[in-house]
């Protein structure tokens, strides 16, 4: 399942993500996007994973163990498909491309 996270905040900002039965991988990109409501402070990107079933209240960031890097690989593979399928590629916001350049490992 893909979903997208618009209304940026400091303390929940914007971001998107995938999620299956088990894991959990979101890419909080931090900026506003013009979007009502949203904080105009941007945030430092960062990805989080989760695993759900040793982690279900997601307390521990799991994103940097070694123990999961091919499952996030993979997850990065079908999180780019989700997001091409629902046309959800931010083209209308260049400040997103320099983003994921820089971020999208």
């Amino acid at each position: 399942m893909y979903y997208r996270y618009w209304l940026h905040r400091t303390e929940r900002p914007g971001h998107f993500g995938i999620r299956n039965e088990r894991h959990k991988l979101a890419f909080f990109y931090g900026q506003p996007l013009g979007m009502k409501g949203a904080m105009k402070t941007a945030t430092v990107p960062a990805w989080e994973f989760y695993d759900l079933e040793k982690d279900p209240h997601e307390n521990h960031n799991a994103y940097e163990d070694d123990e999961y890097a091919s499952i996030i690989e993979t997850m990065k593979i079908e999180l780019l498909k989700q997001r091409e399928a629902v046309g959800d590629m931010d083209g209308d916001y260049p400040v997103m491309q320099d983003i994921l350049e820089k971020y999208w490992e």
